[in-house]
């Protein structure tokens, strides 16, 4: 687009302005005090908690710090009394189940556990692993058949003695040994973890390891291995 040219006006004809005035003096009054600010309803930050509302840490349950017997000769223990000498040999363990991960020291060699075994050849206590995480989808019951077998048998000596331990003494040992007294006994997993439980302070199999006793229960009753129902007490392991 172009432009045309553009036309400056004529320069006025001169003229007279008369001088203005200086305009009026305004005068005015004006407040600095502000009003105070508005308190906002929520200035993003959390509230400081008082130590009175930050409520109190739950007590862990009681439990056992030491071996406990579950029947007679078959005991139940977390990995510290697993690995003292001292205490396998006031007990007169000759087997140990670890029901756990990780490494476990034994205390095979220990001078005074051998001369509590008996000393010379062959002897030591004998040691099986039971690899378990104390999670409740960890893989039990494929563990239980070879685990109760292991015990089962060396219960059948009458001078042996047996330790099933895990690390805490609540969770995968209990399960082993419920699985031991189910296959011995004839028991359903409750009554099994139910006696485990009365026998031993703070034992509690976790809710997976529950049902895959049970599962192990169901399944030597259909192989038709699952013996009839009798007590614990009072009657002699194997009888």
């Amino acid at each position: 687009m172009q432009l045309g040219k553009l036309s400056m006006p004529s320069a006025p004809s001169s003229r007279y302005f008369p001088p203005l005035s200086a305009p009026p003096t305004l005068s005015m009054s004006i407040s600095t005090t502000l009003p105070p600010a508005p308190v906002p309803s929520h200035t993003g930050r959390p509230p400081a908690l008082s130590c009175a509302s930050i409520p109190p840490p739950t007590p862990r349950p009681p439990r056992a710090h030491g071996p406990s017997e579950i029947i007679p000769r078959l005991y139940m223990s977390d990995l510290a009394v697993a690995e003292s000498a001292p205490a396998l040999a006031a007990l007169g363990i000759t087997h140990v189940v670890s029901a756990m991960r990780g490494h476990v020291a034994l205390p095979k060699d220990d001078p005074v556990l051998l001369s509590t075994l008996g000393g010379g050849a062959g002897a030591g206590i004998v040691h099986a692993v039971v690899p378990l995480d104390d999670l409740p989808f960890s893989e039990l019951a494929a563990h239980l058949p070879a685990a109760t077998h292991f015990i089962r048998g060396a219960l059948r000596d009458p001078r042996a003695r047996v330790l099933v331990h895990c690390a805490e003494g609540i969770s995968r040992s209990a399960s082993v040994v419920a699985a031991v007294l189910i296959a011995e006994y004839g028991w359903e997993a409750e009554r099994a973890v139910m006696f485990v439980k009365s026998r031993r302070l703070g034992a509690e199999p976790n809710v997976g390891f529950v049902k895959q006793l049970q599962e192990y229960a169901d399944s030597l009753k259909k192989c038709g291995a699952f013996p009839a129902s009798r007590p614990a007490s009072g009657v002699a392991f194997g009888s």
